[in-house]
């Protein structure tokens, strides 16, 4: 076997290695062992087990550029490819994406040295500047490289190519990771969570409809408080009272459905729970700006009924044809189910009253218009009132219009909090027919499973 052959076979082997178990927990001996030589031979070609790791990172580094050469995308210089992107086709454009996303995911030495570097850039600052450098900011440098000669060409309008760069990159970068991930926790011989427990329906399922209650909840919760302190003037005390009689709620339901539970399939009281939330929230629709602290409490109480008959029973059947070897990595999945689900449920809900209020804005200010007599009239009379019965100084006219424009932004800040309540709704009742390809069983249900 030539000294090369060697050398590049304790290379791979070594990758390997690294990648499944960590620098740390793999030896010398082991990596001669994997290569079919004895560990003296091995010293012949590295002088050290950390010689071997950096030449790993150095010929990778070399392997990548020289692939990714190969498709003519030249991470070291933006500069080279900004023709592919001002002169070539939609279509031309999505391939050369896709050539990247598969070489990212199923080249194998990339796939294992990506995989090597997530676990080893907690071992020290040195390799966590290396990782971030590899994966984060040589990428986000070429594509703002890429931005900013498209800025400059008017290809596209002027932005901070810098932002344009990052929200171009994460996406994708997390889109490549979650797939990787996957991938590798299915295929590995001693995953960190086994996902095969997905292979169960009810698990499947309930983790599914976990998820979705997750959104809803953590949603609403974030949604009600801001409601009442940012548009209703309520102190934080009022606003967090404002939602406890709906944990109060919360807790009285929980017993009730424990009695429930062996006496009425699991799957319908999960299903009247879903139809309980998507009721309320619809009924949340009525919301107006002169809602009072009772009919606030009374929607929030609505709300949390339904959350009443969710969290036993959906963790219940979850658990209920899982095999006992699978409980742990059911329950680890289970948990993050519930948590990324309804961070994202938080970040959605804050976003879209956002974007819902701007909405609302452009369309209501399309009548604020000198053309419009109704809006018109409106001004005049406001302004007379204010000439009449009021002593404010200054022109009556533009306070009146100034006046009118605060209301327009009110209204249009409650018309998107009754757009995502309508979507909340949406959702719930989206969720009720997935009840339904529940197991048909009565279980006795556990306060302490949740």
């Amino acid at each position: 076997m030539k000294q090369e052959d060697t050398k590049q076979r304790i290379l791979d082997k070594a990758l390997e290695l690294f990648s499944a178990k960590g620098y740390d927990s793999v030896s010398v001996g082991e990596i001669a062992k994997a290569v079919g030589i004895k560990a003296p031979s091995l010293y012949n070609h590295f002088p050290s087990k950390q010689a071997i790791f950096d030449a790993i990172v150095e010929s990778t580094a070399v392997q990548y550029e020289a692939d990714t050469d190969k498709i003519d995308i030249h991470v070291q210089d933006a500069r080279k490819d900004i023709p592919i992107f001002t002169e070539t086709t939609e279509d031309a454009l999505f391939e050369k994406v896709r050539q990247i996303f598969e070489y990212s995911l199923h080249n194998e030495t990339i796939s294992r040295f990506r995989r090597m570097m997530t676990i080893e850039q907690f071992r020290s600052s040195e390799l966590a500047v290396l990782y971030s450098n590899r994966y984060v900011e040589r990428i986000l440098h070429y594509h703002a490289g890429i931005f900013r000669a498209l800025i400059a060409s008017g290809e596209i309008s002027a932005e901070d190519p810098d932002t344009l760069a990052m929200m171009y990159v994460a996406p994708v970068l997390t889109l490549i990771g979650i797939i990787g991930a996957i991938y590798w926790l299915v295929y590995a011989k001693k995953p960190v969570v086994d996902l095969h427990c997905m292979k169960d329906r009810n698990f499947a399922i309930s983790s599914l409809l976990m998820a979705g209650m997750a959104m809803i909840l953590y949603g609403s919760s974030v949604v009600i408080p801001q409601l009442a302190q940012q548009d209703l003037g309520y102190t934080a005390t009022w606003s967090g009272l404002v939602l406890s009689p709906g944990a109060v709620l919360i807790v009285l339901t929980i017993p009730l459905v424990l009695k429930l539970m062996p006496v009425v399939q699991t799957r319908w009281i999960i299903a009247f729970g879903f139809t309980c939330l998507a009721v309320s929230f619809f009924w949340s629709r009525t919301l107006t700006p002169d809602i009072d602290f009772e009919t606030l409490v009374l929607f929030r109480s609505a709300q949390s009924i339904g959350l009443g008959f969710l969290f036993v029973p959906l963790t219940t059947i979850a658990f209920i044809s899982i095999p006992r070897r699978l409980n742990a990595d059911a329950a680890a999945l289970f948990t993050m189910f519930r948590n990324v689900a309804g961070s994202i449920g938080i970040s959605l809900s804050t976003a879209a009253i956002t974007e819902r209020s701007q909405a609302h804005s452009a369309h209501l200010a399309y009548h604020a218009s000198p053309f419009n007599e109704q809006f018109q009239l409106a001004i005049r009379e406001s302004a007379q009132a204010i000439q009449n019965f009021t002593t404010q100084v200054g022109d009556p006219t533009g306070i009146a219009t100034g006046r009118m424009y605060q209301t327009m932004i009110e209204q249009s800040r409650f018309l998107a909090y009754i757009d995502v309540f309508t979507i909340l709704s949406v959702v719930a009742m989206l969720l009720i027919p997935f009840c339904l390809l529940l197991s048909p069983v009565k279980s006795e249900g556990s306060a302490g499973a949740h």
